[in-house]
């Protein structure tokens, strides 16, 4: 026997010989080697993303995200302090101090403005769009395995939605990290990590979106008794809950010091003039908010959508219950279009985080009937984030060049 091989004796296949096996020392460097260039990779990605929407002068022409760059660029000008107050930018409906929306979702595309990044709103939407990209991959390779994960990213890039919401500067990509972080947090939230991680995920979706984002207590309350029911993970909620607000007290004591006048107060007065307006229209409008919620979700979501509600009707069909990544898409859909149907006022953006779970039993679906599909994917896995990254190259690509010749988004409803 050598060092180099083992013989294995008495096979009728003679000497069998087992080859070396790298040392582990070599196997980490040759790990640590492959994430660097991994993300070194994004990095180029991002860059190359963000500087062609720069060259070309893309125009941010719907309305929120117009008025969202605009403020951020504002406070690009003004001492730090000044950013717990926004102010209406000239030219707008309304003047004086902005209390629509809780000021944090400026601050970091201010901070990158101040840095010298041109057009930081985009800049800012890329990376809260491809942490939302990474959160719903973590969860999907806990729900439908690593192949299953790879379609559902893909599947979501080139989804309306996703084609939409990689260009744009609004609240919607910041507000679905909050919620994807939160429920991925809650895989295991007997983990300390994973513990405090769920309420600072949480506490980040309120401080992005405000009261909306509260309706990521009772969708991942829905999940948590559908998956869990451990008592102990109802201590997060209430951290959440109270790391909330705490927060809300904070700002709402230095807004008081700085502009002599309660934020909170003129938040609510706003929003509640909002829904007032559009409560007047009449009880029809809400009457047909399950369709416009529905077809949203089918449109949006394509072409996942149809794979779901085939799988669905696949597996009510068979009389097996349905899997967790099915299971997830219902309750999370289904919870968030029922918080949303007793208002008048409504939007696609109102269950923006829902989209993103349709994409699970779709991928799942795609798996369970291609199996030589996922196993092509998992044997050329390590090649699959740069496809990813030239798939999202691809589509924003696509995005602005018709876009600039022909602005009418995708939105159909």
């Amino acid at each position: 026997m050598t060092e180099s091989t083992i013989d294995v004796a008495g096979t009728d296949q003679g000497d069998v010989r087992a080859p070396r096996r790298e040392p582990v020392e070599h196997r980490g460097w040759r790990h640590f080697v492959k994430s660097v260039v991994r993300a070194a990779a994004w990095a180029l990605c991002i860059a190359l993303m963000y500087e062609l929407l720069v060259a070309v002068h893309y125009p941010l022409r719907d309305a929120d995200s117009n008025l969202y760059e605009m403020i951020a660029a504002s406070l690009e000008r003004r001492p730090w302090v000044e950013w717990l107050a926004p102010m209406w930018p000239p030219g707008k409906p309304k003047s004086g101090l902005f209390v629509e929306h809780l000021p944090f979702f400026f601050w970091p595309t201010a901070a990158l403005g101040r840095m010298g990044f041109a057009r930081a709103a985009l800049l800012a939407n890329l990376l809260y769009f491809l942490a939302g990209l990474y959160l719903l991959f973590l969860i999907a390779r806990r729900l439908v395995r690593a192949e299953g994960a790879w379609l559902a990213v893909a599947l979501y890039a080139i989804s309306p939605l996703g084609i939409q919401y990689l260009a744009r500067a609004n609240h919607e990509n910041a507000w679905a990290v909050g919620f994807l972080g939160a429920l991925y947090c809650m895989r295991d939230p007997l983990r300390r990590a994973r513990s405090i991680g769920f309420v600072a995920f949480a506490a980040f979706a309120f401080l992005i979106k405000g009261v909306l984002a509260l309706a990521l207590f009772p969708v991942l309350g829905l999940w948590w008794w559908w998956s869990s029911r451990r008592r102990g993970d109802l201590l997060w909620f209430a951290a959440a809950l109270a790391a909330i607000g705490l927060l809300s007290l904070g700002y709402e004591w230095a807004y008081r010091r700085l502009t002599g006048e309660s934020f909170f107060a003129n938040y609510v007065l706003a929003q509640m003039t909002y829904v007032h307006r559009d409560e007047g229209i009449g009880l029809v409008r809400k009457l047909i908010n399950p369709v416009y919620y529905a077809a949203n979700i089918l449109w949006f979501a394509l072409p996942s959508s149809l794979l779901a509600i085939y799988a669905a009707y696949r597996t009510r069909r068979s009389k097996r219950p349905p899997t967790d990544a099915q299971a997830l898409a219902y309750l999370g859909c289904g919870s968030q279009v029922a918080l949303a149907l007793p208002i008048s006022r409504r939007a696609a953006r109102y269950i923006f985080p829902a989209y993103a779970l349709i994409h699970l039993p779709a991928a799942q679906f795609i798996c369970d009937q291609a199996p030589a599909l996922g196993d092509w994917l998992l044997r050329n896995e390590e090649y699959l984030p740069y496809a990813l990254m030239l798939l999202l190259m691809l589509v924003l690509v696509a995005r602005v060049a018709v876009d600039l010749h022909l602005y009418h988004f995708v939105q159909v409803f």
